[in-house]
C-alpha cells in the first residue's frame, strides 16, 4: 500500500465502529485494493483480543478521550484525531496515561504535516479513497 515502508510486516486492517456507523464503504475500499481486513462489531473486543500495535482513533469528538484512554491503558499506540480531549481534565488524564503507559507513542492529528507518521496515515487514507465517503451524522 502506498506510503508503507517496503520492509513493513504484513498489514491487516481491523475495522470497528465506535457508534453504529455503516463501515461497508471502508471495507469495500480495502477489499478493492486487495488489503486484508476484518470487521469487528465492538471496538473494545479489538483492543482486548487483537492487541493491535496502533489504533487510529477518529470517533465523534465527545468520545475521543474515552477511546484514547482505553487504548493507552492497554499499551496501544494512538494516532488520534483532534482534539485529543474535550476539556482540560480529560487532557490531563490522557497526558498522564501517555507518559506512564507502555504505549510507544501518542500523536494527535494537529500540525503534524511534516512528520513521517502523518504522511503514512495520509497516504493510507488517500490510497483507500476514504475521503470519498462522508462521515455519518451523529
Amino acid at each position: 500500500m502506498e506510503g508503507l515502508a517496503p520492509n513493513h510486516p504484513k498489514l491487516e486492517w481491523i475495522v470497528s465502529p465506535v457508534l453504529s456507523e455503516d463501515m461497508t464503504p471502508v471495507l469495500l475500499a480495502l477489499e478493492s485494493r486487495g488489503q486484508t481486513n476484518r470487521f469487528v462489531s465492538d471496538w473494545r473486543d479489538v483492543l482486548d483480543t487483537e492487541k493491535p500495535e496502533l489504533a487510529v482513533v477518529n470517533p465523534p469528538f465527545h468520545l475521543l478521550g474515552s477511546v484514547i484512554k482505553q487504548c493507552l491503558e492497554r499499551g496501544i499506540a494512538v494516532l488520534g484525531e483532534k482534539p485529543l480531549a474535550i476539556n482540560a481534565i480529560e487532557l490531563a488524564e490522557i497526558r498522564s496515561l501517555a507518559q506512564n503507559s507502555n504505549a510507544p507513542k501518542l500523536m494527535a492529528m494537529l500540525n503534524m504535516r511534516y512528520l513521517p507518521e502523518y504522511h503514512l496515515a495520509s497516504n493510507a487514507r488517500r490510497s483507500l479513497a476514504l475521503h470519498q465517503y462522508p462521515r455519518p451524522a451523529c
